[in-house]
């Protein structure tokens, strides 16, 4: 908008303008006799521009806000020193919580992992009070109770002077990443003890006790056992016992070829699994289960060219992963073989 004074046979006026630069000439204008009609005027093209700006402004930023509360990615807006300002509606929903939780002082020690957090305390201080982009890995807290993985990205926003003015982050969910790599060193693991176990010169009970040792200390269970089929081919006779039971001459030391879930699996010559211990019609002793908090049973049937040498069995108190349960299978098959070539 530009005024101007115009000189004419009238009294003097003002006027509005519209000036185009790039012609450089008016292209429009509107003549006032007086200046409070002008002032006026131009006082309203001003409140009119602002409203609408401010309009523009709100309406951008509810296009970020759903744009922001849509994507499934965890992000948070820290202040420069990390205290948490807002968060996007996926990571309210994934604690279960909302923005007023999330801007508390103990939130992290509520939500992060103790362990993570006892780590990463000292080492985010130093990171907050450097202006570029870092990030760390943690387990967060869900809204089931439990923990998963999470990368965490974090990027400032400078200001002029290049100080900190913001930190926005983002949380990647990494569980199925590190559950794999897990899983990996958990195979590689039980498998290098397992080949260990066949190479030493001892009695095949040692080696075979060797075996369970390995797969409760590698795969996370509450106990394992291995039982060897007798001459006869009529019954499992318990070899090797480790974890919470490690007796061999208990209630389970012989079992018969079709009776119980041991002896089925030696029948049907078919591993069975389950992470439903409680409603498992194979497990028979269900209080026995629930006292001991057992969740998870698998065994295997070791077999050597489709012929039974016996049963590796394992029971847990946390679901088997299909991880776990593809290095158990794998793990029976060496330990098939190990006892064959023992023999």
């Amino acid at each position: 908008i530009v005024t101007g004074v115009q000189t004419c046979a009238l009294p003097i006026c003002c006027g509005v303008y519209e000036y185009d630069p790039a012609k450089r000439q008016i292209t429009a204008g509107r003549i006032y006799f007086d200046f409070g009609t002008l002032q006026q005027t131009i006082t309203n093209a001003l409140v009119d521009d602002r409203q609408k700006s401010e309009e523009a402004l709100q309406a951008s930023w509810r296009n970020l806000t759903l744009t922001l509360n849509t994507i499934p990615t965890l992000i948070a807006v820290l202040l420069p020193d990390g205290t948490i300002l807002s968060s996007n509606q996926a990571a309210l929903d994934y604690h279960g919580v909302t923005m007023k939780d999330v801007q508390k002082e103990d939130f992290r020690t509520r939500f992060y992992h103790p362990d993570d957090w006892e780590r990463l305390r000292e080492e985010l201080k130093d990171a907050l009070n450097r202006p570029r982009q870092f990030e760390y890995e943690l387990r967060a807290l869900s809204n089931a109770g439990e923990y998963r993985w999470f990368l965490v990205r974090c990027n400032p926003l400078l200001d002029e002077q290049g100080r900190i003015d913001r930190w926005y982050v983002a949380a990647f969910d990494i569980e199925d990443r590190k559950q794999a790599e897990d899983a990996l060193v958990r195979q590689a693991g039980v498998r290098a003890d397992v080949s260990a176990a066949f190479s030493k010169p001892i009695h095949l009970g040692e080696i075979l006790c060797g075996c369970t040792e390995a797969i409760v200390r590698h795969l996370d269970a509450a106990f394992a056992r291995i039982w060897l089929l007798n001459k006869d081919e009529s019954m499992l006779e318990l070899q090797a016992s480790a974890g919470m039971y490690t007796r061999l001459d208990g209630s389970y030391s012989r079992i018969p070829v079709g009776d119980l879930k041991v002896g089925l699996i030696a029948r049907e010559k078919k591993a069975h699994l389950t992470n439903d211990v409680m409603n498992d019609p194979r497990v028979s002793d269900k209080s026995w289960a629930q006292e001991n908090g057992m969740v998870a049973f698998a065994g295997y049937p070791l077999l050597v060219e489709d012929r039974l040498i016996g049963v590796v069995a394992i029971f847990a108190r946390h679901t088997l992963s299909e991880s776990i349960l593809d290095t158990l299978g794998s793990v029976a098959d060496t330990i098939a073989q190990g006892i064959e070539r023992k023999r």
